[in-house]
């Protein structure tokens, strides 16, 4: 029988410093719940994050649906997710059978990534004062008397930029009002993620980025110059959602999930006279490119169509120092053998 609460088995979650991006800090949270040790680099190559495409739309650059992260990491681990995709305009849909799938993952000691509308959450006032966006939280309680769920957000952004992380409990009916997908693990996955697994996502994503998603990077940077077209506000938001996207959603977790990569397995890559240059070149890089963002966004704030051409020449040419270290990254990777 479906249980209508479950207060008396939520377990404690410890949640210790934020993670690095909502999906990849709660997917490492979800399996270390299991008894899995990884990192978010690994989880990184092993979803493929790098993989991105280009449409001409600028508010949905870098975004990556759930269900095809999980899909790339079924394809590299063999280890099954059960995900859900939810129509939250649906004004019948039978919130009771999610609760009882919730309810029955739970028993069985799993937790659950909710992919939401961060306007749903009322744990922080920074999800209220501000526009909602998706977002990738942690389930793993429930106390429907209460209507109450027990939730960790390993990255909470604050307005200031600094990240935070929380576990407790949030509202139950508005968290059903935002959730779109969710989604945990049926299979059991090995105490230790296989490094050779891990070495060979990595190896094969690095080559379908530099092949195909690198030129995505490039065509965006070349439509910069739509911008000059837009009116005032227009021009103003365009850049903002730019420098988001840039920043949480793609350019500047490829930079730093690599370098914390090779910083993870220079021992396999020949160590530390082998890796220290790559890891050298690519840590510059990532400061460059923060730099380079953050200019973006103060053309933006200040409407300097003046400095757009400029800043789409040296865009390009920041591109083909970033494919060029990546390359040598894929032919060290390349050459692992385990």
């Amino acid at each position: 029988m479906f249980k209508r609460s479950l207060a008396k088995q939520v377990l404690p979650e410890t949640v210790g410093a934020p993670g690095q991006h909502c999906f990849y800090a709660s997917l490492h949270a979800l399996l270390l719940r299991q008894g899995v040790y990884t990192d978010e680099a690994d989880l990184y190559f092993l979803c493929n994050g790098l993989s991105i495409s280009y449409k001409g739309n600028f508010d949905s650059f870098g975004l990556r649906p759930m269900a095809d992260l999980l899909s790339q990491w079924s394809t590299n681990t063999q280890v099954e997710v059960k995900h859900v995709t939810i129509d939250p305009s649906l004004s019948k849909r039978n919130d009771f059978l999610i609760l009882q799938d919730w309810s029955n993952a739970l028993e069985n000691g799993k937790s659950i990534l909710l992919h939401l509308q961060s306007h749903c959450l009322n744990f922080h006032p920074v999800y209220q004062n501000n526009p909602s966006k998706g977002h990738v939280i942690q389930l793993y309680g429930l106390d429907m008397k209460q209507d109450e769920a027990y939730v960790s957000d390993h990255f909470l952004l604050e307005e200031s930029g600094h990240v935070l992380s929380y576990s407790g409990k949030t509202n139950l009916t508005l968290l059903l009002e935002g959730i779109s997908e969710y989604a945990y693990l049926n299979g059991n996955p090995a105490e230790e993620l296989s490094v050779k697994k891990v070495i060979q996502a990595c190896d094969l994503h690095l080559e379908q980025f530099l092949q195909e998603s690198w030129s995505a990077y490039a065509v965006l940077f070349c439509d910069l110059d739509r911008l000059l077209d837009m009116d005032d506000e227009q021009f103003r938001a365009s850049c903002d959602t730019l420098y988001y996207q840039l920043r949480i959603e793609s350019l500047m977790h490829l930079l730093q999930y690599t370098e914390q990569f090779i910083s993870r397995y220079e021992g396999l890559m020949g160590g530390e006279h082998y890796t220290d240059l790559l890891r050298s070149d690519l840590y510059e890089l990532r400061q460059t490119w923060k730099r380079h963002l953050l200019q973006l966004y103060k053309i933006g704030l200040r409407v300097n169509r003046d400095k757009l051409p400029e800043y789409i020449q040296h865009s390009l040419r920041l591109l083909a120092e970033l494919k060029a270290v990546l390359e040598r990254m894929r032919m060290t990777v390349h050459q692992v053998r385990l």
